[in-house]
């Protein structure tokens, strides 16, 4: 009975030797806001240590309480440290995951919980809570909200400072913000601008990484920046010259793929005819382009490659026009060079 349960957790509180335990305990009975308020004040404590509220998250333990008591809790749990705030949001998230409907009630809550949580390199416990992370924060996005958006910018922003984990930008950072400046561009991509004017060293490092394309073989993904119309990048880099043009051309997609075929891309172009003449991003431009994942021979790839950007041979803009030329002899080189290798591969010889 009830009654014998909650002799059998007093008990338990009553031993130092087994009070540690009480997260399990209180899981196996029905939880109410009496129990909740006892684990936080352990925790506060440091009787019992945060992480230890996350037997809390599954087998449905939390089920039967209401909305809001869960919210409250999760919210004064968050408080408690980072370690904390990332126990808080899963159990929110599994709470949530089990009671359908639930997000609607405590939208709000879950806002706070979802920007609370650190997400630095140094501080995300598994691959698990930043797809909790992710995939509240989808789920919250369903409806517009300007501001939920902006303060999940300046939370991926700070996330910059200290480092995140490539594998969360790969899989879940990074196609979020590309959501978000699909559809808050106006609002978010000054905020990432000033941003990228005021960091220096890792922090910049970081940025990149959050805005750059990815082309392994193993994950394609457009730049986040070709979410954002082109004038806006082209006229903050005007407006940061020693910086924004080389930065945008280390990140942007250089050939973007539309209706099957690979074409040079909006702002690729726009960047060779503005600043095609600076040494720096003529440069950094090769470098992004030689960037790639590849399988089996690489001269199918160069190939397309010289295709693609042959549509550019006859641009009007002489920089766009002499940068590709540049580019398509380097191709030609390459194609050479890796030919040979192919025929030494086929022979044995390599």
């Amino acid at each position: 009975s009830s009654g014998k349960w909650q002799i059998h957790i007093d008990r338990l509180l009553a031993d130092k030797r087994l009070v540690y335990f009480y997260p399990d305990i209180i899981r196996t009975g029905n939880i109410q806001k009496p129990h909740l308020d006892v684990l936080l004040d352990l925790i506060r404590k440091d009787v019992v240590s945060p992480d230890r509220a996350n037997c809390l998250r599954y087998g449905s333990v939390t089920e039967g309480i209401d909305p809001q008591t869960i919210a409250d809790f999760c919210l004064s749990l968050a408080k408690l440290g980072s370690q904390a705030s990332w126990s808080a949001l899963d159990i929110i998230y599994m709470y949530c995951f089990g009671n359908k409907g639930s997000i609607e009630k405590i939208r709000e809550p879950l806002k706070l919980l979802v920007i609370e949580v650190p997400l630095h390199k140094d501080q995300t416990v598994t691959a698990m809570d930043a797809h909790h992370w992710h995939d509240m924060a989808e789920k919250l996005l369903k409806v517009h909200d300007k501001e939920f958006a902006i303060a999940l910018s300046n939370q991926l922003i700070s996330a910059c400072r200290l480092g995140l984990n490539h594998g969360d930008i790969w899989h879940y950072t990074k196609p979020l913000l590309s959501d978000l400046m699909r559809d808050y561009g106006d609002s978010l991509w000054p905020m990432f601008g000033n941003a990228i004017a005021q960091a220096k060293g890792i922090e910049l490092y970081w940025l990149q990484q959050l805005l750059d394309r990815e082309n392994s073989f193993s994950n394609q993904m457009p730049s986040v920046l070709s979410m954002v119309p082109v004038d806006s990048v082209i006229s903050w880099c005007e407006e940061l010259p020693e910086l924004g043009p080389s930065f945008v051309a280390n990140c942007v997609n250089i050939l973007e793929t539309v209706d099957g075929m690979q074409q040079p891309s909006k702002l690729f172009v726009a960047l060779l005819v503005s600043f095609g003449d600076d040494k720096r991003v003529a440069s950094s431009l090769s470098a992004n382009m030689g960037t790639r994942g590849w399988s089996g021979s690489l001269v199918p790839y160069l190939e397309a490659d010289k295709a693609a950007l042959g549509l550019l041979l006859e641009h009007e803009s002489g920089n766009v026009r002499r940068w590709i030329k540049n580019h398509i002899d380097y191709i030609d080189r390459q194609i050479q060079d890796e030919s040979i290798k192919d025929d030494e591969q086929n022979l044995g010889i390599f």
